[in-house]
């Protein structure tokens, strides 16, 4: 009988005869043969309750730490999902198996219970070990364990690292209950605090308080960073709060406190004279390579400005300064080119100062913010003129999509009615879909509602015919109908869309201009859940196929509108450019943002 029968045979005995089967030497040689390797994970997956402690004896730990593959047999008896398995690797020489082999076995220790667990924190303080090896321990027996060894760790002299083992029911509970672990976290670095908040931690109002804490936020000079840090501090509103507070009103103090005869501000002055330096390591190392003192105001001058722009940006729109240009100069272009006058004068000249900031003077940079500090909501009222700007849009588009009924109706097709464009302007918006053309056997839908969350599209018109897809082999549905609230996003180029949308920059257009800036194909994201959203026609280039009919058919009798490319700049494309640009940017400490585009 070879192993594999042999270890079917044993999981068929009785309890019994279980025992005398699984202690027998000769069994537990071939289960650790190469052979007998799954046999061993089958027995230890079969046996129930303690029929496992059978096997798991101290005589097989010698066989299991010789065993070249131990790992994987550790893995199954963790897994197991017996809880008397506790009993077998609590033994100090299986706690050493498994710290020995912890970067594979750490993530099935969580499967293990309170007993395996103080063994486990008895084998670290015996050998001196990190508290690393508790990282993976349920959040609830950490905590345990943690209470029941507080006075033998903090023996230990831990620092702020032994904080990043631990789950968040118990590192809260240090924090609220223990001044050591307390005074360890307030005295950490900044980066250290943000890693241990990012837990989902909520810090105990004292520290939330605690100026040191406060101030260490306060120092950080890169605004991409601390927005970062920031954006992490969602569960503790009150540091939060007064972090942005106390960084506010160090903003308006050191642009009201400005040296207007050197343009920089006063902070920068030591600097300037050669007496300091900055804590940001990349401005020291950009300071390094300067040579005279003519180059250091220079550089100063241009980081002041900068800074007052941030400063700015940061206090009242409440955004990263790169993000925030960029959507300005999105809206004031998309503005320029529209007749109505859709956002308040008094507002629309604050963004063009803004958006132009470098050619400001520095007393006009100081009057903008004091007239700025005004009170009012900057960011609803900025977030409230985007959006206007959009639905404008949206709308503008829609009105100039071609509407079949408004045109001549050039014949039926088996029922259907036919229009043909033959070089005249038009604009349309479409989407290509998996239905063929031409084939022998056509699917029976069109259209996948309650499937995705958005529809990808394109505006194609007498300049651009081209899309995403070929419209020589899959059916074209075109798009009038449509709630233009319910479109998502706009773009010049492919926006790499999700079900959840896009991540690129959300860019405001009129029709015209969108075609204009569209270098092979544009995209236009909508809702489709929306019961409203439903294909008007079907597009056919140069001639109806049998799937235009097909899909029409199906769609309700939709017209066909057959589009002359020969009328038309339009040639069959292969691959198309696809680009992939992002909203969000890391800007460096010395980025001048007047590299962009200003209008």
């Amino acid at each position: 009988m070879n192993i594999r029968e042999r270890q079917k045979e044993i999981l068929r005995l009785s309890k019994k005869e279980k025992e005398s089967a699984l202690k027998d030497s000769s069994l537990r040689d071939e289960l650790f043969k190469d052979s007998g390797h799954y046999p061993f994970i089958w027995l230890i997956q079969g046996l129930e309750n303690e029929e496992i402690l059978f096997l798991l004896d101290d005589e097989l730990i010698p066989l299991l730490e010789k065993d070249s593959r131990k790992q994987d047999k550790l893995n199954a008896i963790m897994t197991s999902g017996n809880k008397y398995i506790n009993t077998f690797l609590q033994k100090e020489k299986i706690i050493k198996l498994i710290v020995e082999h912890y970067n594979h076995l750490c993530y099935f220790i969580p499967y293990l219970d309170i007993n395996f667990a103080r063994s486990l924190f008895s084998y670290i303080i015996n050998n001196n070990l990190d508290f690393k090896y508790l990282g993976y321990l349920k959040d609830d027996i950490q905590l345990i364990i943690i209470k029941e060894n507080l006075d033998i760790i903090k023996e230990r002299k831990v620092n702020i690292k032994f904080l990043f083992y631990l789950g968040k029911k118990t590192i809260e509970y240090l924090l609220n209950n223990d001044l050591y672990f307390e005074n360890i976290l307030v005295n950490a670095d900044i980066a250290i605090i943000d890693m241990i908040v990012n837990k989902g931690i909520v810090l105990p109002i004292s520290i939330q308080r605690n100026k040191t804490v406060i101030n260490n936020y306060l120092q950080v000079f890169n605004i991409n960073t601390f927005y970062g840090y920031i954006n992490n501090l969602n569960n503790n509103v009150y540091l939060k709060d007064s972090i942005i507070n106390a960084r506010r009103k160090n903003y308006t103090t050191a642009i009201n406190s400005l040296d207007l005869s050197l343009e920089i501000f006063a902070e920068f002055l030591p600097i300037y004279e050669g007496k300091n330096r900055f804590a940001s390591f990349s401005l020291n190392e950009k300071l390094a390579t300067l040579s005279n003192k003519k180059d250091v105001l220079l550089f100063l001058k241009k980081l002041t400005i900068t800074r007052m722009l941030e400063m700015t940006i940061d206090t009242f729109y409440q955004d990263l300064t790169y993000n925030f240009l960029k959507n300005v100069e999105i809206m004031l272009s998309f503005i320029s080119q529209i007749t109505e006058n859709i956002i308040p004068k008094d507002r629309l000249e604050i963004y063009k100062k803004i958006l132009n900031y470098y050619h400001l003077t520095t007393e006009e940079r100081i009057a903008l913010y004091n007239t700025l500090n005004n009170g009012h909501n900057h960011v609803e009222e900025f977030y409230n003129d985007f959006r206007r700007c959009r639905d404008y849009s949206y709308q503008m588009l829609k009105d100039s999509l071609i509407d079949p009924s408004s045109m001549t109706l050039v014949s039926e097709v088996e029922g259907i009615d036919c229009y043909k464009l033959n070089g005249e302007d038009f604009k349309m918006l479409v989407s290509v879909v998996t239905f063929p053309r031409k084939s022998f056997n056509y699917p029976d839908h069109i259209w996948f509602e309650n499937i995705k969350k958005t529809a990808s599209l394109s505006l194609i018109s007498e300049e651009n015919l081209t899309f995403f897809g070929d419209p020589y082999k899959s059916v074209i549905l075109g798009f009038n109908r449509f709630d233009p609230q319910n479109i998502m996003h706009t773009y010049h180029k492919d926006v790499f869309t999700n079900n959840n949308g896009s991540e690129a920059l959300q860019m405001i257009y009129t029709p015209d201009s969108l075609i204009d800036n569209t270098g092979s194909y544009n995209e236009i994201l909508m809702n489709e859940k929306d019961s409203k959203f439903r294909p008007s026609y079907i597009v056919c280039y140069d001639e109806v196929k049998e799937g235009d009919i097909k899909a029409s058919q199906l769609l309700g009798n939709i017209p066909l509108i057959v589009i002359d490319t020969s009328k038309y700049n339009f040639k069959r494309q292969g691959d198309l450019e696809i680009e992939k640009y992002r909203v969000s940017s890391e800007i460096s400490d010395t980025f001048d943002y007047s590299e962009l585009r200003h209008r």
